[in-house]
């Protein structure tokens, strides 16, 4: 029964151990922590991806209500983390090229950059949940993504569900 135990406890302490390590892995910089500011009202910060390109590290950061009061579309903002000095976050202006054609789309309130996904071959994904478009007199809320480069250009829109006219 003793042997059972030991080798109980001396499994336990292993796993212990492992998971420690696991948490030590994470490292957050308490002392001078790099703060990126937004709109509460975009709703800055909703999404977080770290990305990283030839350039150097980045923050990807969604801003889903981004265009306000008017023209909310969503938007993407990249921030610098390989700057010490001053690092300001930088608009990609994204909702212009999420589009799909031959329907009337209706991109208002599509809600871009409330999903970042990092694409394993590069680049990355944003989706905007809330695309529609109008199809006769009813509108109908497919949801769309757009694929974007390691450079941050805009390579395609993603939407299965969009049925062109």
């Amino acid at each position: 029964m003793w042997g059972t135990m030991r080798s109980l406890s001396a499994g336990l302490a292993f796993v212990n151990v492992g998971i420690l390590q696991l948490a030590r892995s994470f490292n957050v910089d308490v002392k001078n922590p790099m703060v990126f500011t937004g709109s509460q009202g975009d709703m800055f910060g909703y999404a977080v991806k770290q990305f990283e390109n030839s350039e150097g590290k980045w923050l990807l950061i969604g801003s889903p209500w981004e265009g306000q009061p008017i023209n909310r579309t969503g938007d993407v903002y990249k921030c610098p983390t390989f700057k010490t000095s001053n690092p300001e976050c930088m608009k990609l202006n994204l909702a212009e090229f999420l589009t799909v054609p031959d329907i009337t789309e209706v991109k208002e309130n599509m809600t871009l950059g409330m999903s970042l996904a990092l694409n394993p071959k590069a680049g990355f994904l944003t989706c905007g949940p809330l695309y529609s478009y109008k199809c006769g007199g009813l509108y109908y809320a497919a949801g769309a993504c757009l694929n974007v480069s390691s450079t941050f250009q805009a390579i395609n829109t993603i939407a299965p569900t969009v049925k062109g006219m």
